[in-house]
């Protein structure tokens, strides 16, 4: 557990004044550094920004989490982050409501890659040539931009007959999602969603806001988690026809 700690100094100003709790010194514990797990650290990193980014994709296109949906693809060019996700998928698609997840290594069917320089590296060194390098590494297509990434080499351009090099420092390669697309991405992670809600999915979505008002309606009457209830429902005819679909789970979930 964290155990918060303060200066002497801090404390007795603290303790000088009203109604204020006193507050016990103590050292932050040292760990054991043969007990962490380190490829299990990485693996809940890759996690969370996965579903950080399913989150915030839902929040975009107003897709409440309640609501299901079929699909999340994951892309990623770096093959260990692919693994990691894969071997969790079943933490991903509960968090993000998802049928399935599925994982991918070629973005390009998502995202397309632009570059421009970096300008506060550049601006001296270049002066008045910024804007033809500009560009130039605007005109890069996305295969050029991968192999500018993944090489760990200078690359060279012509301006006015001037062979000029660059580190691929240099640039700033930046991702953006195609248009058309739902998708979200963030340095080597995109994630794209499948929106398209068949009767079914809208029907699992209503059953979870059943369970939600009728749970909200347990906690405003005081009712221990534990207590059972009878319930009737005025509906319409969509909303009897989604408990009787998922009349099983509506009843388990509220007791």
């Amino acid at each position: 557990p964290f155990i918060p700690f303060l200066s002497e100094s801090i404390y007795r100003n603290l303790k000088t004044q009203d109604n204020l709790p006193s507050v016990h010194l103590c050292k932050f514990p040292t760990y054991h550094e043969q007990t962490r797990d380190v490829e299990l650290e990485e693996a809940m990193a890759a996690i969370q920004k996965a579903v950080s980014l399913g989150h915030a994709l839902r929040k975009e296109v107003k897709l409440k989490v309640r609501q299901p949906l079929l699909k999340a693809t994951l892309i990623s060019k770096d093959q260990k982050t692919l693994e990691r996700l894969e071997k969790n998928k079943h933490l991903i698609e509960e968090e993000l409501n998802v049928k399935k997840v599925e994982f991918a290594k070629d973005e390009s069917a998502f995202v397309k890659l632009f570059a421009k320089p970096n300008f506060p590296r550049l601006g001296k060194r270049l002066g008045s040539k910024m804007n033809k390098v500009k560009a130039a590494m605007e005109a890069f297509s996305s295969k050029e931009l991968e192999d500018i990434l993944s090489l760990d080499k200078l690359f060279v351009l012509n301006i006015d007959g001037e062979e000029i090099e660059f580190s691929k420092e240099d640039i700033e390669v930046r991702r953006e999602v195609k248009e058309g697309l739902v998708a979200t991405t963030e340095s080597d992670m995109t994630l794209a969603l499948d929106t398209e809600l068949t009767e079914e999915l809208i029907m699992e979505a209503l059953a979870r806001e059943i369970v939600n008002k009728v749970n909200t309606m347990r906690r405003d009457q005081n009712f221990n988690v534990t207590d059972r209830i009878h319930l009737s429902m005025k509906a319409s005819d969509k909303v009897k026809k989604s408990f009787e679909h998922h009349k099983d789970y509506i009843q388990g979930e509220v007791l």
